[in-house]
């Protein structure tokens, strides 16, 4: 580290105020000292003009001390101003080294640390599934759910980039896995109103609002169960422009791959690249925002890619003598999947203060057409595209400034069969220990048209957040 550098960064900063309360007071004192040396002077003159010098010893007297008073002031005076010298050229110095302090302070701005931890316990109603095989396998327990790092850099006024991943992550929970990877140049910076910017990496697609909203701000534990199907890992890859239009509203138009990160097609392809080649999937949207309420409208165009027809084998124990019988195998042939279109439309709003202040309103609304993305499971349900839609409203509560109750209500429907709709209904509870630290008390209802699966599921978190 430089001298100086490092000199700058012992000093304390209020000195610099110290100094110049210091100096203010000194010259003060200064003009009181000029002050008291003219009134010194004018007396001896007028005592000198008087003729009293040479006809009496007291009058002599009285000249010796007063000019010797009026020395003590100058001396004063002689004093004071070299400390004031002093004062002024420490100051000097210290505006000398203000472009290293304003460095060093830049330079502590440049990156800033946002985590957050989740560990809950989760209690999962067991059953069989909606295809008649045996009892499902949840992640019941104790788990850390969410262990979340990440990292803002500023590299200058209008250039930074966001790293965030979770090192909970993979079936073990134990697994690092990148979250967001974003580039992001602001062309016109925002200040009171949105401005220009561009950013690229790994996103959070901007289409309606759950999708980009922080996991440790929701009010339940997991997002819709349409956008976990439609849209797995929230994520996709791309680049997408963000341009304000003035009155708090603000247009994105984006460039992406085919699939989002966590889509069961593109983990199957155990690889980054993108399934449709240089075909790319496009997004745009429109919001408002006020201090009450925001709205927005965005939608998405791409196309998802077909899979190859292929041959599962599985084995079934009858008779439980831990011997492959004859019989007790059985082949799956899965058929091959053209491309489908992969449409979407999404409305959303919310609203502080609905009907009473303390009542915030969230509301979403999907439709489009795609293939659901579960045909690399072992019993495939879905082979063709679909009209499907999704939708869910939240209904928050302030009780006071530490307990919040919820509400949700939420559909979907994938369409590739009849009564196939599944509703779910949720209840929550969340109380903040401090700003930084909250528990949430969660009970949600599933209920499938056709065959009801036993998932109902109660969850109890903590959550700490710096």
């Amino acid at each position: 580290m430089p001298p100086a550098k490092k000199q700058q960064k012992e000093r304390d900063p209020g000195q610099v105020q110290w100094a110049s309360q210091q100096l203010q007071e000194r010259t003060k004192f200064l003009e009181a000292l000029e002050k008291r040396a003219a009134e010194a002077t004018k007396a001896i003159g007028e005592l000198a003009s008087s003729g009293k010098l040479t006809a009496s010893e007291e009058a002599l007297a009285l000249m010796k001390e007063m000019v010797q008073q009026l020395q003590e002031i100058r001396d004063m005076m002689q004093q004071i101003q070299r400390e004031i010298e002093g004062i002024l050229g420490w100051i000097e110095g210290q505006n000398e080294a203000l472009p290293i302090m304003a460095y060093d302070i830049e330079d502590l701005k440049r990156g800033k640390w946002s985590n957050y931890v989740q560990f809950q316990f989760t209690d999962t109603q067991e059953g069989p599934n909606s295809l008649g095989g045996s009892n499902r396998t949840n992640p019941d327990g104790f788990a850390m759910r969410r262990f979340r790092m990440g990292t803002t850099n500023k590299i200058d006024s209008k250039t930074s980039m966001k790293l965030s991943f979770d090192v909970s992550s993979g079936s073990t929970r134990t697994s690092a896995e990148l979250k967001d990877a974003i580039l992001k140049y602001d062309i016109i910076k925002s200040d009171v109103e949105v401005g220009t910017s561009v950013q690229a990496g790994q996103i959070a697609l901007p289409l309606g609002y759950e999708l980009e909203r922080s996991s440790s701000e929701r009010e339940f534990p997991e997002r819709a169960l349409y956008n976990r199907t439609m849209f797995a890992g929230e994520r996709g890859r791309g680049a997408y422009l963000t341009h304000g239009l003035g009155g708090g509203t603000w247009a994105t138009l984006g460039v992406w791959n085919a699939l989002t990160v966590a889509d069961p097609q593109q983990t199957a392809l155990a690889s980054y690249r993108n399934p449709m080649g240089t075909t790319m999937a496009m997004s745009a949207g429109l919001r408002h925002s006020s201090e009450t309420y925001e709205v927005g409208i965005s939608g998405f165009v791409g196309e998802r890619p077909g899979t190859p027809a292929s041959t599962i084998t599985s084995w079934t124990d009858l008779n439980g003598d831990k011997i492959v019988d004859p019989g007790e195998v059985k082949n799956t042939i899965v058929p091959a999947t053209s491309k489908a279109d992969r449409q979407y439309i999404f409305i959303d709003g919310v609203v502080v203060g609905f009907l009473d202040p303390k009542l915030t309103l969230r509301a979403e609304a999907m439709f489009g057409k795609d293939r659901v993305p579960t045909i690399s499971s072992s019993v495939p349900v879905s082979l063709a595209q679909s009209n499907v839609k999704g939708y869910h409203i939240i209904a928050s509560y302030n009780l006071n400034y530490r307990n919040t109750l919820a509400l949700r209500y939420e559909f979907f429907d994938p369409g590739y069969k009849v009564n196939d709709d599944i509703t779910g209904y949720g209840l929550s509870y969340i109380h903040y220990l401090n700003p930084g630290a909250k528990l949430v008390f969660a009970h949600e209802v599933s209920k499938e048209q056709g065959f009801d699966r036993k998932n109902n599921v109660t969850t109890l978190r903590v959550q700490l957040k710096l």
